[in-house]
């Protein structure tokens, strides 16, 4: 009987690359869901996006390693000065 690995990562099921990654070229994806999903979450850039801002901010084809571009799009919101229900992506909110 195969064991079954849950993930550790609590937002998993909400994750857009955790998700994917279970199909989409996956000996790619395995190597990075094992090392960000099932290890240390605490350094996953899709992660901070989603805990400070919600799931609708996370590119949808954000893999977990680009924390520049999450810096980038945490950065972007927290100067813009506009609530963040008027920031947010069109049809979102």
């Amino acid at each position: 009987m195969k064991d079954i690995v849950s993930p550790i990562c609590p937002l998993a099921n909400q994750c857009s690359f955790y998700q994917q990654s279970k199909s989409y070229m996956p000996a790619v994806s395995k190597p990075l869901r094992d090392e960000y999903c099932l290890a240390d979450n605490s350094r996953c850039a899709c992660r901070a996006i989603l805990t400070q801002l919600g799931l609708e901010w996370v590119p949808l084809h954000m893999m977990p390693y680009q924390h520049e571009w999450a810096e980038q799009i945490l950065t972007d919101i927290a100067n813009s000065h506009v609530p963040l229900e008027a920031a947010a992506p069109a049809g979102v909110l």
